[in-house]
């Protein structure tokens, strides 16, 4: 008996462990950077009580770099588009905040920046992805005469077995030819809905839009419903790219993917049994993109973003009650389902700062695995980043 009641007491923990082990990370990378100047920007990774060896690995697209402001008494390399920061004991302090400075050169269009944290925990090392960031060439500081295309693309669930896809396609027009491809799964089909004037095509898994004269317009989308007979084959990682000519040289530039294809599995509910998970993971970089947000983000929606903390999330529902009498914690908290997870929130604040001193109260009065910071745009979540973009707020570490 005494054997059975400790198998329990430590499923019971295992199940409350959060994925992420409790550690998230924050950034102010802008969306758009200017070609040729410096951008200063912050991360910080909140690690908690987590002591020893780490290692802060960010992978960057083409023709953009990086160098050290504050490294945090970390040792720093850049190459290959990879820079890595190092500890060989980690500060005392429950957040590594470091300065870094980006630099967008002649040829960089944009591409997403990837994070990945890496320490040892129980004799065992552990990779954790990061939330990282999406971001793209400024067109007003590029080269004159430079033609330029960026492809982000987003996706929104119809039903269990269509999708549709939209393109937005920001650009310096080309003159000439101009071609936007996307790789499609197996057996699957695209109905178009948008071709923005091209000639389209559907061969095996491509699915093409051709130009012989590119639009003149810098900013145009494209969309189709794509159809499969198999829900689990939209979980496949998406792709694409953009061919053109620029200064005479032919260029190909890949399609970047805002809203995964994950985003769109069903919800599904169960009897209670708590497994909660850190925001820290991937998940939280896949979140939709609400229709309201544009692409040049403006101050009038500054009015209905709200900050909120997330507190825990778990596979399967629990009460209110439950999180208080697990936590005691007595302030109201609001329940959000998202795919397979249900996401536990407290307080609403229309300013970030605000909302980052409430997750630093929680953090320091209470057990909760890694509370951080999160956004809402009339009621739809959206990354942190995108809000204070559009609110015209700071960031603070």
């Amino acid at each position: 008996m005494f054997h059975a009641l400790n198998f329990v007491a430590l499923r019971f923990i295992w199940l409350m462990m959060p994925a992420g082990f409790g550690i998230v990370s924050e950034h102010n990378i802008p969306e758009e950077l200017p070609i040729n100047e410096t951008v200063a920007v912050n991360w910080a990774v909140h690690k908690g009580e987590l002591e020893g060896f780490a290692k802060l690995t960010f992978d960057l697209p083409d023709h953009l770099s990086v160098s050290m402001r504050n490294a945090n008494g970390a040792t720093f390399s850049f190459e290959n588009q990879q820079a890595k920061l190092i500890w060989m004991d980690m500060p005392k302090s429950g957040t590594l905040a470091i300065g870094l400075d980006l630099m967008a050169h002649p040829g960089f269009v944009g591409g997403a920046i990837d994070a990945t944290f890496s320490f040892v925990r129980s004799g065992q090392r552990v990779d954790l992805p990061l939330d990282g960031a999406v971001v793209r060439a400024d067109r007003a500081t590029l080269p004159l005469g430079y033609a330029f295309y960026q492809g982000m693309r987003t996706l929104q669930r119809l039903d269990d077995n269509r999708r549709q896809v939209e393109i937005q396609v920001a650009s310096e027009p080309t003159e000439g030819f101009l071609k936007i491809e996307e790789q499609l799964p197996l057996d699957c089909t695209a109905e178009i809905l948008e071709s923005g004037g091209a000639t389209t095509s559907q061969l095996d898994r491509a699915l093409k839009f051709v130009w012989f004269e590119a639009p003149k317009e810098p900013n145009f989308e494209l969309s189709y419903v794509l159809t499969c007979q198999d829900p689990k084959i939209f979980n496949f990682s998406w792709s694409g790219e953009i061919a053109y000519v620029s200064d005479d040289r032919p260029m190909v530039k890949k399609i970047i993917t805002t809203t995964g294809g994950s985003t769109m599995a069903q919800t599904s509910k169960s009897s209670p049994e708590p497994e909660s998970k850190s925001g820290s993971e991937p998940e939280a970089n896949i979140t939709p993109i609400p229709d309201e947000i544009p692409i040049n983000p403006k101050n009038d929606l500054a009015g209905v973003i709200r900050y909120r903390v997330q507190i825990m999330a778990a596979h399967r529902y629990v009460s209110e009650k439950w999180v208080r009498n697990r936590f005691g914690f007595e302030a109201g908290v609001s329940i959000d389902e998202q795919d397979d997870w249900y996401k536990y929130t407290t307080g609403e604040e229309e300013n970030y700062v605000k909302a980052r001193n409430l997750r630093e109260q929680l953090s320091a009065q209470f057990t909760f695995p890694g509370p951080f910071v999160t956004a809402y745009l009339r009621g739809e979540r959206i990354t942190v980043q995108e809000a204070l973009a559009l609110s015209s707020q700071q960031w603070t570490p």
